[in-house]
């Protein structure tokens, strides 16, 4: 396409967008002006349509958040597509991402794509691959891909109420836009072959917590290197996970770490679930989150709601960190129940008092990063950048790492070390 037609494409969509926005918050703008932007955008190139959204101006950009009804539907029928197909560049995609999560927070709406058509999934096997406290995982097929297939689990195994199965498609509408070699692609729902599943890429190597049980000597620096990459590609989008551990980070079979189950937690936290053996006394995100988000959570007033931030990503992430080089879960002998208050008496997880720790990457830099991680105040917590940088030190210091000779690691209850210790006061 010449720079002239570009151009005039450009032109075309940006009139047509003022056109909605000439109208105010409370006003819904014309059929004709409907038809006007859907003739206009479903002729616009993937170029045109990042050259809109990077010409928009801020104000420009508040007020098409700020769309209702009809009006934010056809912005979504504009983006989603071009979005899907991550064709833009990365401020284009930026706020393409906050764009469309705005209107479909706000409107109660997401694009019908987000649905992938009955019958194109596939299972292999009618016996779960993985069995979680909150979704159990199957191997699938789509389109002749072999996929992977999680089933949140609901009460009785009824079908989820078309309001929670909307809540979680507003929420996760963003992760089929975003392309990241350390985030695991995320194809839709599918809600024929069980009651409510999210589809993905199959990973050979599992999660996390697997990988490591099958593979204790590998490179745990590496593996969080891959993650945090990932995460930093999220920060970097606006974009929070809201559900860092282990268990949400997936090795591919090139041995790469990737982020997978952006928000799961939204969903869950709303609906009651089944939990298996693996769910008591460890399972749950609990032991994962920021005092801050506990401190909203117990509000005896129930008027305010937890809210993730970067900060509390972070957090998340040193939980992870010590996962890897412990093999235990954060507060491992303490019980689901009463976590929170442990927390929020101030209490973080412990260094091992095991040499042999140093041979698996645990250095005293790695530990101290871990510990700032935990910061009660988000803003004392280090950035993405600043952990990368600290994991990046570390494995050009040192490149290859030992096995450990237990795995997971002993806890000596009683004799000075239990897992957890009090917060230093900060």
């Amino acid at each position: 396409m010449s720079s002239e037609a570009l151009d005039s494409q450009v032109q075309r969509m940006q009139l047509a967008i003022r056109g909605f926005l000439s109208f105010g918050p409370d006003e819904a703008s014309s059929g004709d002006l409907h038809r006007q932007f859907l003739e206009q955008a479903h002729g616009l190139s993937d170029p045109a349509s990042g050259a809109v959204l990077t010409s928009l101006t801020e104000d420009s950009c508040k007020s098409i958040r700020k769309l209702k009804g009809e009006d934010a539907k056809a912005i979504i029928a504009w983006l989603d597509p071009v979005m899907r197909r991550g064709v833009v560049d990365n401020k284009a995609q930026q706020r393409g991402i906050r764009i469309m999560r705005k209107l479909c927070r706000r409107n109660n709406m997401y694009p019908p794509s987000i649905h992938l058509p009955p019958g194109k999934i596939r299972l292999k096997s009618e016996q779960a691959e993985n069995l979680g406290g909150q979704a159990d995982v199957y191997m699938g097929t789509l389109d002749g891909q072999q996929v992977a297939v999680k089933h949140i689990r609901h009460h009785e195994n009824q079908r989820l109420p078309e309001s929670q199965v909307t809540a979680y498609c507003k929420e996760a509408v963003y992760w089929r836009y975003l392309r990241h070699r350390n985030i695991t692609p995320f194809y839709g729902v599918d809600t024929t072959v069980r009651n409510f599943t999210l589809v993905s890429k199959w990973m050979e190597g599992k999660d996390l917590r697997t990988h490591l049980k099958g593979n204790p000597g590998a490179n745990r620096i590496r593996l969080l290197l891959d993650a945090a990459r990932g995460l930093r590609y999220l920060h970097n989008l606006g974009v929070i996970h809201a559900d860092l551990k282990a268990q949400n980070i997936v090795v591919d079979e090139d041995g790469v770490a990737c982020l997978c189950d952006f928000g799961i937690s939204t969903l869950t936290q709303n609906i009651e679930l089944y939990t298996t053996p693996t769910g008591s006394p460890g399972a749950g995100t609990l032991r994962w989150k920021a005092p801050e988000l506990m401190e909203e959570s117990l509000d005896p007033q129930g008027t305010t709601h937890p809210r993730h931030t970067l900060g509390s990503d972070i957090y998340a992430f040193g939980m992870t960190m010590w996962e890897m080089f412990t093999g235990l879960l954060p507060y491992h002998t303490v019980h689901t129940q009463i976590v929170a208050v442990r927390i929020l008496e101030g209490y973080l997880p412990s260094r091992p008092p095991y040499s042999w720790t140093t041979e698996i990457g645990l250095s005293d830099e790695i530990w101290a990063l871990m510990d700032d991680t935990w910061a009660k105040a988000p803003a004392k917590r280090p950035n993405i950048d600043e952990v990368l940088e600290t994991l990046e030190a570390q494995l050009a210091r040192r490149q290859e790492y030992g096995i450990p000779p237990q795995w997971p690691m002993a806890l000596v209850v009683g004799q000075g070390w239990g897992g957890y210790r009090k917060r230093d006061v900060q």
